[in-house]
C-alpha cells in the first residue's frame, strides 16, 4: 500500500472503471482502496485494499469513514452512486478538515441535476427547450400529449418506458407515484461525457452513440463528431455550474440535441471518453491529490468504438 490513498465507494461490478483508476493512481504512486456493502462485489478483487463501511443511511457512517480516512491516509473519495453525491456535499467541510477531498458538486447543483423532474424543468427554463411538456399527475395529460416518456424521479429509479395512452399513464403512476412523464421525442439516443475542472474550465466533451444497450448501460458505443451536442453541453455546463466528470444523455431530434438526464459521476461506458480524449481518473488525481491546475482542453478521437467483452475470473477461496 502507498502512503497516500484514494477511496472508491460502491465499486460493485465497475471493474473497467476500477482498472482505469488503478492505472492512473500507479503513475503517481497512489494506492486505491475500495468499499462495497456486498462482499462479493466483483471489483473488490482488483483493489489494493478493501475496507468495510456501514450503510450510507447509518448514523455511524461519517465517523466510520473519518476513522478509515485517518487510518489509511485517504486524500480523495470517489463516489459512484447518486445517493452518495447527494450525501457528501452536506459533510464536505468535515471531510476536508480531515485532509480528504470528495469528487462531488455542491448540494444545490446536485439536487437540481440528479432529480429527473428538476432537471427537466432546468432544460425547459435554462436551456430553452420549450417544446417539452412535463406531466406530474395522470390527470394533467391531454390526448395530444401522447406519446410520453415516463420515468422515476429519484436516484436509482429504474422504470423508464414509453407511454402511448391514458390507461398506460394511469398504470405507470400507480406503479411509480413519484414519477414524471415528459414529451416523447423521436431520434437517436446519445450520451455525452464531459470533464470540467475545479475552476470551471471545460477539458473535454465527447459525444457518443449508444449502439447496444444492456441493463441501461452501453456495451457498444461509438464517439461521433457532433457540433450541436457540444454546443448544448457547453450551454448546460455554463448554466448549471457542474464540476468534475458528468454524463449527459439525450436525443438528437430534428437537428437539435435535447437532454433528458445527467449523471454527475462516471458512467458505465465513460471509459470510451478516457481512451478517446484523456483519462478522467488521472485528471481527478491531478486536481484533487497532486494539486495541479488543469489548463489545456483535450481533443478526442472520432469514430472510436468501445465493445465491452465479458470474461470469467476464477478466485481460490
Amino acid at each position: 500500500m502507498s502512503n497516500t490513498n484514494v477511496l472508491m465507494l460502491s465499486v460493485s461490478r465497475k471493474t473497467l472503471l476500477t482498472q482505469w483508476v488503478l492505472k492512473a493512481a500507479g503513475k503517481y504512486n497512489l494506492g486505491v482502496i475500495g468499499s462495497d456493502l456486498n462482499p462479493d462485489a466483483p471489483a473488490l478483487s482488483l483493489l489494493d485494499k478493501t475496507i468495510s463501511l456501514p450503510n450510507l443511511k447509518d448514523p455511524s457512517y461519517i465517523n466510520a469513514l473519518l476513522s478509515q480516512i485517518k487510518a489509511n491516509q485517504i486524500k480523495l473519495i470517489i463516489p459512484t452512486r447518486d445517493d452518495e453525491l447527494l450525501f457528501f456535499p452536506e459533510h464536505i467541510e468535515t471531510l476536508q478538515a480531515s485532509g480528504c477531498f470528495v469528487l462531488c458538486n455542491s448540494l444545490d447543483v446536485s439536487k437540481k441535476m440528479i432529480d429527473k423532474s428538476a432537471f427537466t424543468y432546468f432544460c425547459i427554463e435554462e436551456l430553452g427547450f420549450s417544446n417539452l411538456r412535463v406531466i406530474n399527475t395522470p390527470q394533467k395529460a391531454k390526448a395530444d400529449d401522447f406519446p410520453l416518456f415516463f420515468r422515476g424521479t429519484k436516484s436509482g429509479a429504474t422504470l423508464k418506458i414509453q407511454i402511448n395512452n391514458q390507461t398506460e399513464l394511469n398504470a405507470a403512476f400507480l406503479l411509480c407515484p413519484d414519477g414524471i412523464a415528459v414529451t416523447y421525442l423521436e431520434g437517436e439516443e446519445i450520451s455525452i461525457d464531459c470533464y470540467i475542472s475545479r475552476e470551471g474550465k471545460i477539458i473535454y466533451i465527447v459525444p457518443r452513440t449508444r449502439d447496444i444497450v444492456l441493463g441501461g448501460e452501453s456495451i457498444v458505443t461509438t464517439t461521433i463528431d457532433s457540433s450541436i451536442c457540444i454546443k448544448v453541453t457547453k450551454k448546460l455546463i455554463f448554466k448549471s455550474g457542474i464540476k468534475g466528470h458528468a454524463v449527459l444523455q439525450g436525443k438528437l431530434h430534428k437537428n437539435n440535441f435535447i437532454p433528458f438526464e445527467i449523471n454527475l459521476r462516471f458512467g458505465g461506458a465513460s471509459i470510451l471518453s478516457f481512451k478517446a480524449a484523456y483519462s478522467a481518473p488521472e485528471l481527478v488525481l491531478k486536481e484533487y491529490v497532486i494539486g495541479e491546475q488543469l489548463t489545456e482542453p483535450c481533443r478526442y478521437d472520432k469514430q472510436l468504438r468501445l465493445l465491452k467483452n465479458f470474461k470469467e475470473e476464477y478466485i481460490s477461496q
